[in-house]
């Protein structure tokens, strides 16, 4: 069965953003590993490719997964140390985003938020902030948040396309300051191509 791209909603532009691969397989490993919205499959021809987890005809219906992953404790110290450590990058990192959208979404909530993530206006980015030291602290607490949606590829010559894409962004959420005002520490965006035939 073949998909039309054009269904998806379209995606923010990429951020940039990252932190060590150490840490994202942190992460992972206190969110079970997996991701919610996509899944690796072995095709004949193409190895392994990344498919809807709930299959095609379903895509529509899983847009977009918010979870929390861990909440640091003093448990977490060395790996709290080792963040702390990734995030001394600079001015120009972290970034903090507005329209995280958690405020709104139940724990573990999957489905589709029409307008919220997508588009421009999500990625404004508090530029008078990225100065700012950003340090992980004991209560503060890493979010997960996978999107999918559709992304424009440009070949510069030709076959120039949209392309269904899987963002997955790591967050650094300060419980007792965000009162329901959707901020976020945007620490890490990875992206995949979906295969939708």
């Amino acid at each position: 069965m073949s998909f039309n791209v054009s269904q998806l909603p379209r995606l923010r532009r990429h951020s940039g953003q990252r932190v060590s691969n150490s840490i994202i397989h942190g992460f992972a490993a206190y969110s079970g590993g997996q991701t919610r919205l996509i899944r690796p499959q072995f095709r004949s021809g193409q190895g392994i490719v990344q498919v809807p987890r709930n299959g095609v005809s379903n895509v529509l219906q899983g847009l977009r997964s918010v979870q929390r992953v861990m909440t640091f404790g003093s448990s977490h110290r060395g790996f709290m140390a080792r963040l702390n450590q990734s995030l001394k990058g600079g001015e120009s990192y972290p970034a903090l985003i507005f329209a995280l959208g958690l405020a709104f979404v139940p724990l573990g909530t999957v489905g589709t938020v029409g307008g919220v993530i997508f588009g421009a206006s999500t990625a404004a980015f508090d530029s008078a902030r990225r100065s700012t030291s950003v340090l992980a602290r004991e209560g503060d607490e890493i979010w997960h948040v996978e999107e999918v949606g559709r992304t424009f590829e440009d070949n510069y010559i030709q076959d120039d396309r949209w392309i269904a894409t899987h963002i997955s962004s790591f967050f650094l959420v300060d419980p007792f300051r965000r009162q329901n005002t959707e901020k976020g520490w945007l620490l890490h965006e990875g992206r995949r191509t979906i295969e939708m035939t």
